[in-house]
């Protein structure tokens, strides 16, 4: 057999090896970082927990709610706030989000949100949840 043939095989099993720990490293981390958040255990992210100051809906002259939060945990970014539109007979009419503003929320510091509804009279608003940047709940206190 060619001895530039054997070489060849030799280099590209190594290569095969290289790029298959390589893989077996990553999806192992990102198992790891998977696995700690459905346990409950410590993430990258730290826990954050806002305060909700104020909430006012309006009907005039489309259902609008306007929420105030004040930030009690760390510094946050892009959140979002959801809003539910409620019915006279209780039920959820629209439920809309928002960004809070300004976008970068520092502990202490308050943001709001005006959400409009896409129903007409709901009448009540309420709001249903906060998410921080990755889609993570933040507590509501």
């Amino acid at each position: 057999m060619n001895p530039w043939k054997i070489i060849g095989w030799i280099v590209l099993g190594f290569i095969v090896l290289v790029l298959l720990f390589c893989g077996l490293g990553i999806v192992g981390s990102a198992w790891k970082r998977g696995q700690a958040k459905l346990d409950g255990g410590s993430t990258a992210e730290p826990a954050h927990n806002v305060s909700v100051v104020s909430l006012d809906c309006s009907g005039s002259p489309i259902d609008s709610a306007k929420v105030t939060i004040i930030n009690n945990g760390p510094e946050l970014r892009f959140a979002k706030v959801y809003v539910e539109f409620v019915d006279g007979g209780g039920r959820v009419a629209a439920a809309e989000d928002s960004f809070l503003r300004p976008t970068t929320i520092p502990t202490g510091s308050r943001a709001s949100a005006t959400v409009y509804s896409r129903a007409t009279r709901a009448g009540k608003c309420r709001v249903a949840e906060i998410q921080d940047r990755d889609g993570n709940r933040i507590g509501i206190h």
